[in-house]
């Protein structure tokens, strides 16, 4: 049993033989009150050459009953290193992000990695996040502001919209290099 976190990693888990994880949901079985069935909320297929991986879970927008409740994304922890930040748009626009002197653009369904230069110890570091506002015309900010990057630990940043708002909401979680 794993539990799972908003914001937060959970425990690592085994990478099973086939590469596929499912992560599933116990519902009560209609025909037999003593017997269970598993939903399947998500699955992860691990490629065979990597040994730790990182799966990120978002929720799917519009949900088909009996379906997939979560996407997954997959990602090899050997290319994704203490210091690194990763930026996942699972936005319908593009978002743009610019952390101390480096500028990326994320298309919708991007996810990039990028190695803040010379983070060998804590610093704080200047970022700012913007979307592009096709009724407007231009770019919009979402966030600014600083933030600390540390060899110790990887940052990862969603950015999705909100189904309830209609707004571009961005999500950090930090995951802590462990070897």
């Amino acid at each position: 049993m794993l539990t799972l976190s908003n914001r937060s990693a959970s425990r690592a888990v085994s990478i099973p033989e086939d590469g596929v994880l499912q992560f599933v949901k116990e519902i009560p079985n209609p025909q037999k009150k003593d017997a269970v069935i598993y939903q399947v909320l998500a699955q992860a297929v691990i490629p065979k050459d990597v040994e730790r991986a990182l799966v990120i879970m978002h929720p799917t927008p519009d949900p088909k009953e009996g379906g997939p409740v979560f996407i997954s994304k997959v990602q090899s922890l050997s290319e994704f290193k203490g210091g690194d930040h990763m930026y996942i748009n699972l936005t319908p626009t593009n978002i743009g992000v610019e952390i101390a002197e480096d500028k990326l653009g994320l298309t919708p369904g991007a996810m990039v990695i990028q190695t803040i230069k010379g983070v060998d110890s804590v610093q704080s570091i200047p970022y700012r996040y913007s979307y592009y506002n096709s009724d407007k015309q231009r770019w919009m900010t979402l966030s600014a502001s600083m933030t600390i990057s540390s060899p110790s630990r990887r940052e990862v940043f969603i950015f999705s919209l909100s189904q309830n708002t209609g707004r571009i909401r961005c999500k950090g979680i930090t995951i802590p290099v462990v070897e």
